[in-house]
């Protein structure tokens, strides 16, 4: 683990770095990046040289506090903290923090933004992105997005089941960190440290399922991050897509909330599953439809059989379209499960 001594030479060899700090649990800020590059998850106390900690340590909580920027010196040292907040909420989800001497220079630190995820709706947003010369708009990415949408162009490896498998369980306090890329409109696919935390349901009458909140920094071209883990694919991969029948679709959902997570395999094109067409109160599956979705999934667990159901999903005009589909249970950790729901192109005929 990276500590005092740590900060303190890098202080001394060359102009400080800035710290990426996420605030996401309270009163407990942790260094997870240093410029471009990620960490482990560090308490700042820990990480930080000791004759900078108390004053870096009260900037960062009044950033958190506050949502402003803070700026201070003694002794010709300056420390500067920047927040990273949500834009609607005006929640702080992480801080850019300078301690040293000289002026800071914001040029040198990388991009990074908040983000959000309601697990019982499925959709998310990320906040503007906390750069000088870049915006969302700019680089043509889209601020708001389902969750299966928003994975569908990130690509966490290995990663991905464990992910998963933890918004399915949707634990309060549970802290991610993970590595990934992030395919872009404009081709310069992004290398990502992502780091996230899952929150309580808001209020007695919510739904189960709670809020996630994170921050997310760009690390850079994923031409110069290792391609080992999009490359690479398991036994377990390698005889899944060997099944998968043509013209089949495989949909991964939250059994709980029926949420779409996940495309194992592509998604097909004339099936609405992204945010634009679901925010008119139009869920993926009928809402009439999802008890029936939950039983034939709990007939699964009765015996060895795959059991077929009628089900309605939502096309891409707005209506819902019946298809016969098969249901599944699938393990994504132990005592976690999700639904996985196979269809043939069958639902893109009848949308036409």
């Amino acid at each position: 683990m990276l500590g005092s001594n740590f900060y303190e030479e890098a202080d001394r060899m060359s102009a400080p770095q800035w710290l990426l700090v996420e605030v996401l649990d309270d009163g407990h800020p942790f260094v997870v990046a240093v410029g471009e590059t990620p960490r482990k998850r560090v308490a700042l106390g820990s990480f930080i040289r000791s004759d900078d900690r108390s004053s870096a340590l009260s900037a960062v909580r009044e950033v958190r506090a506050t949502n402003r920027a803070v700026t201070s010196s003694s002794r010709g040292r300056s420390v500067v903290a920047e927040p990273i907040a949500d834009d609607v909420s005006g929640l702080v989800h992480g801080v850019w923090l300078r301690v040293g001497y000289g002026s800071p220079d914001t040029s040198r630190r990388p991009s990074a933004w908040a983000f959000t995820w309601d697990l019982a709706t499925g959709r998310g947003r990320r906040s503007a992105i906390a750069s000088e010369d870049q915006s969302w708009s700019s680089l043509g990415v889209q601020q708001t997005y389902s969750f299966a949408e928003g994975l569908d162009k990130l690509d966490l490896g290995s990663d991905t089941v464990g992910v998963l498998a933890d918004v399915v369980a949707g634990v309060p306090g549970r802290v991610l960190q993970v590595r990934g890329v992030e395919r872009r409109p404009d081709g310069d696919d992004r290398a990502l440290q992502i780091v996230a935390r899952f929150g309580r349901p808001g209020g007695s009458g919510a739904p189960c399922r709670g809020i996630v909140r994170g921050v997310s920094v760009d690390l850079g071209s994923a031409t110069d991050v290792s391609e080992s883990s999009s490359t690479g694919a398991s036994v377990a991969e390698a005889v899944a897509r060997s099944l998968r029948r043509p013209g089949e679709y495989r949909a991964v959902l939250d059994p709980e909330t029926m949420v779409l997570l996940h495309w194992d395999g592509d998604a097909p094109e004339l099936v609405q599953w992204q945010r634009t067409g679901l925010d008119a109160d139009g869920a993926f599956v009928h809402p009439d439809d999802v008890e029936v979705v939950r039983s034939a999934a709990r007939a699964v667990d009765e015996g060895p059989r795959d059991e077929v159901s009628s089900v309605r999903l939502r096309a891409r005009d707005g209506l819902y379209k019946e298809v016969p589909a098969t249901v599944h249970n699938v393990s994504l950790a132990d005592a976690v499960d999700a639904i996985l729901l196979v269809f043939h192109d069958r639902v893109a005929e009848q949308a036409r």
